[in-house]
């Protein structure tokens, strides 16, 4: 977060209004507020002041000969490092008492990469397709802080380095310009490619910082225009229609994040720090305390997400107040003291990560917990690997990373003679059913031919990212074009809450089915299976502990919508098999039906299976 917050002679109350507008934007969309959808982008609003402030406090030095590397690097860590620290140091003792060990060992890992500052880097390592789910990763948010230090390290080099250029300010903004888009360019184009690495990875993001930079030389070129307030008004209106009108099925950073990047420039270029209302006290107030709410929000909800809180009115407000207290807490006692004595600092920082590296190896907690509850709570972590996840994750799973080329068209694509071919596309949510389809499809003399692609969604169109496109483009135009004599159904299938917007999946699954049946085909769309907001295991470990049923609180709400939707809008193509979990959720073995938020095991597969072998022969897709 841009983190000099507080006031001078030269305060700029626009850019605290500024900080005012991200943090309410990220705040509200983080806490589900619904039309709220895309309040991400206050996180790009913050990126761009610190790109102007590091730019204005670099430059302004070496004009007067007085700029000092290390010194510029003190003052940043002695403004970041202690609010940082007094948030760990505070999980570490909360989170003790309510994680299961796996989870703390979890959470440790991630607030040494936090408190290192490279927490990017180990969220972007650990994007595999069955990571945990973000909403449970506590310390989440704080890749961004860590995308600021890298470029508080390297900026200041580049311009001490290009310092004799920069001494012209239409050319220093001509330079800073181009170096924006270049970077911009190669973000979007990454983001076609590694959404991830877009995301995460401070080159991809170093033009939302360089912005910041042409604000500041574009603010001298603003200084005599007479309609600056006018300028900034339309700014901070686009920002705001960024919160409401952008949603998080974009591509993201991508050709949109222009639009509160370019505004939140106008903003500040503008320079209109004489406006009234930018000067209301709740404004400054918010603008002032939004390091500390930003590093307290996301906890706030992440524990409420994993006791399993409801997302009510109330529970948002309460969460709000709640974020609003610990937040002005942490600016009073920690962020408004300026604490002056970097040794204090840099050994608090030494001594914390030094207790965060040691504490994964004794589980100390573990003696608060049931033997049972611990087995359950570790079970996501340990499930690849086993036999089970490899029947179902097999030669025919092309995973993230992989494309055709690596697709076993041979093993998975075979057309047995005399017997009927059933064809099954899919992402992970096909795999996880492949297996035990194989088995009981085996009793009725039926072979299964298998796509399934992660992340990818099965229909004909072009969608998602370009591996999806070229693997869907095969299956459909080669595969199914060649082979349709050969084949008595396709069955497909995948979350379709993750697969864009419902009337879009609608739209797409229609136009498909109808190309399927110019080649005669029978199909069948298996519906939206339950999510859950945290691992089921870990649901599962608590209900041991309680002695109660927990899961309903848990359920990924937004997957009872679109099951809702997709079966009333696609009819009898449609097979609802979102509440076909009426058997044991945990079986003899101690098997959970799912391994995490929403992928069955072998045996969570096959009771599903067979619930959805009779509709299948009813539908005469069999």
């Amino acid at each position: 977060m841009s983190l000099s917050s507080h006031p001078k002679p030269t305060f700029r109350y626009d850019i605290n209004a500024l900080r005012c507008l991200a943090i309410v934007g990220v705040l509200l969309f983080h806490f589900k507020v619904p039309a709220i959808t895309g309040g991400f982008s206050g996180v790009d609003v913050f990126f761009v002041i610190s790109g102007y402030l590091m730019t204005r406090i670099i430059v302004n030095e070496l004009k007067g000969n007085r700029f000092s590397l290390l010194r510029f690097y003190h003052k940043r860590a002695i403004r970041i490092i202690p609010a940082l620290l007094g948030l760990i140091a505070s999980l570490v003792v909360i989170c003790f008492f309510i994680y299961f060990p796996d989870d703390y060992k979890s959470f440790l890992s991630y607030a040494v990469s936090a408190i290192l500052f490279v927490s990017n880097f180990l969220l972007y390592s650990k994007m595999d397709y069955f990571a945990p789910a973000s909403d449970t990763n506590i310390l989440l948010h704080t890749w961004s802080l860590s995308v600021e230090w890298q470029f508080y390290l390297i900026y200041p080099i580049a311009l001490i380095f290009f310092n004799k250029y920069f001494r012209h300010k239409i050319r220093a903004l001509a330079i800073l310009a181009a170096c924006t888009a270049l970077v911009y360019v190669c973000c979007v184009g990454l983001n076609h490619f590694r959404p991830s690495a877009s995301f995460y990875l401070f080159p991809a993001r170093a033009w939302e910082m360089l912005a910041g930079g042409v604000a500041y030389y574009l603010e001298a070129k603003l200084r005599t225009f007479g309609k600056r307030k006018l300028l900034a008004g339309i700014g901070y209106f686009i920002i705001l229609l960024c919160y409401f009108f952008f949603h998080d099925k974009l591509a993201w950073p991508g050709p949109f994040t222009i639009v509160p990047v370019a505004a939140t420039v106008l903003v500040i270029a503008a320079n209109a720090n004489d406006i009234s209302v930018l000067r209301a006290g709740p404004v400054q107030w918010l603008g002032k305390i939004s390091y500390s709410l930003y590093l307290w929000h996301w906890p706030v909800y992440v524990i409420a997400q994993y006791r399993g809180v409801p997302i009510t009115f109330a529970t948002i407000l309460v969460m709000i107040a709640l974020s609003l207290v610990l937040g002005f807490i942490s600016y009073l006692l920690i962020e408004s003291r300026n604490i002056k004595r970097g040794f204090i600092v840099y050994t608090a920082l030494g001594a914390l990560a030094v207790v965060t590296l040691i504490l994964p190896k004794y589980e100390f907690n573990a003696r608060m917990f049931k033997p049972e509850s611990l087995k359950l709570s570790s079970y996501s972590q340990h499930y690849f690997g086993t036999p089970d996840a490899s029947e179902q994750f097999n030669k025919c799973f092309v995973k993230t990373s992989y494309t055709i080329k690596d697709f076993d068209q041979e093993e998975c694509l075979s057309i047995l003679p005399g017997r009927e071919n059933v064809l099954l596309i899919g992402d992970s949510h096909a795999a996880h059913f492949s297996s035990a389809l194989k088995k009981a499809f085996a009793g009725l003399n039926i072979h299964l031919c298998e796509v399934a692609a992660s992340g990818c969604s099965p229909v004909i169109r072009p969608n998602g990212a370009p591996r999806c496109s070229e693997i869907m483009s095969f299956v459909y135009r080669d595969f199914i074009k060649e082979h349709a004599k050969e084949l008595s159904a396709v069955i497909i299938t995948a979350d379709w809450s993750k697969k864009g917007e419902p009337k879009e999946i609608v739209a797409d699954v229609n136009s498909t089915i109808a190309y399927l049946k110019k080649y005669h085909l029978k199909a069948i769309v298996l519906g939206q299976t339950k999510n859950y907001i945290i691992p089921y295991p870990t649901i599962a470990a608590q209900e041991s502990e309680s002695g109660r049923d927990l899961s309903q609180n848990f359920v990924d709400r937004s997957t009872v919508s679109v099951n809702t939707f997709l079966r009333d809008n696609l009819g009898q193509l449609y097979l609802d098999i979102f509440d076909a979990d009426h058997y044991p959720k945990i079986n003899a073995r101690k098997m959970p039906y799912m391994f995490d938020a929403g992928h069955f095991t072998t045996y969570g597969a096959e009771e599903e299976v067979k619930q959805i072998l009779p509709a299948l022969i009813k539908h005469k897709v069999l």
